[in-house]
C-alpha cells in the first residue's frame, strides 16, 4: 500500500535522528463525521482550516518545541462512525484498529454545538480506545493500569459559533476532562496558536504515559532481576506495525 510505505519512509527518518533530542508520535485526532477533524489538522500541519483530504497522499507531520526536546508530530483523523459502520470512510477496520492500538496520543474532538458528539466522544468514543490497547507490553509483562497508557486532551470545536448555538456547556466539559485527568480546550479553525498549544499538551500527556508505563514494567521486574530493553512506542512500535502490514500486502 502505497500509504504505509509513506508513513514507513516518515518514521525511519524522524527515528533516525538523536533520540536525546527528539521524539516523535502518532496522534489520533478523534470524533464524530463533522465535527471539524480534517480542519484541526489542516490547521495544525499548513496553518489553513481546510484542505480535500486525498487518503494516498504522503502523509505529513510537523515539529513542535516541548522544553528541550523536538517532537515529531503525525496526526491522523480518524471517524468513530467506523465503530457503527466497519465500510464507512477509507479505512480498514483494522487498518484503524491499528491506529487506536498503537498511537501515543488521542485528540478527543467534539462539536460545541452539538451535544450529541460530545455524549458520543466521552463515552462510546473513549472506552473504545481504552479497550482497543494492548493489555500487556512486548515482553509479555502486564500493563499495571490493566491497558497501556496514552496521553489524550478533549477539545470543543466551533467556538466561534458557541455565542448562539452552543450545545454543550464549557462546565460540563471541564468537568469530564476533569475526571480523566486529561486536559481541556475550546477552540475555532482559525486558532491555530492553540491547536499548537494542544498538541503540545499531547506530547507531554502522552510522554508522562509512556513513563508510568514504564515505572510499572520496572517494579513489576524488579524481583527477578530482568533488564527490559527501553523502547519508544511514538515510534518503534508503530514502525513495527507497519512493516509487518506491508510485508502482508
Amino acid at each position: 500500500m502505497r500509504q504505509v510505505s509513506s508513513i514507513q519512509r516518515l518514521l525511519r527518518r524522524s527515528n533516525a535522528n538523536d533520540q536525546s533530542t527528539t521524539r516523535g508520535w502518532f496522534v489520533v485526532v478523534f470524533g464524530e463525521p463533522g465535527v471539524g477533524k480534517t480542519c484541526f489538522t489542516d490547521m495544525f500541519l499548513k496553518g489553513e482550516h481546510f484542505q480535500l483530504y486525498v487518503p494516498s497522499a504522503q502523509p505529513e507531520s510537523k515539529f513542535i518545541q516541548v522544553g528541550n526536546v523536538r517532537q515529531c508530530i503525525f496526526p491522523i483523523d480518524l471517524s468513530t462512525s467506523v465503530y457503527r459502520d466497519p465500510q464507512h470512510g477509507v479505512h480498514s477496520n483494522i487498518f484503524f484498529e491499528s491506529f487506536i492500538k498503537k498511537a501515543g496520543g488521542f485528540v478527543l474532538l467534539y462539536d460545541i454545538t452539538d451535544k450529541a458528539t460530545f455524549d458520543y466522544i466521552t463515552t462510546k468514543g473513549y472506552s473504545r480506545i481504552v479497550l482497543s490497547r494492548d493489555t500487556e507490553d512486548e515482553y509479555g509483562v502486564p500493563y499495571g493500569s490493566g491497558t497501556q497508557r496514552f496521553g489524550c486532551v478533549l477539545v470543543g470545536t466551533k467556538l466561534d459559533l458557541a455565542a448562539n448555538k452552543r450545545q454543550v456547556d464549557r462546565a460540563l466539559a471541564e468537568q469530564w476532562a476533569e475526571t480523566q485527568g486529561i486536559a481541556f480546550y475550546e477552540v475555532d479553525k482559525y486558532q491555530r496558536d492553540a491547536i499548537d498549544a494542544i498538541m503540545v499538551d499531547v506530547a507531554l500527556s502522552s510522554g508522562e504515559a509512556e513513563k508510568r508505563d514504564a515505572e510499572d514494567a520496572a517494579e513489576a521486574t524488579e524481583a527477578t532481576g530482568a533488564v527490559k530493553p527501553s523502547k519508544s512506542r511514538g515510534i518503534s512500535k508503530v514502525v513495527h506495525m507497519f512493516r509487518k502490514k506491508g510485508q502482508n500486502t
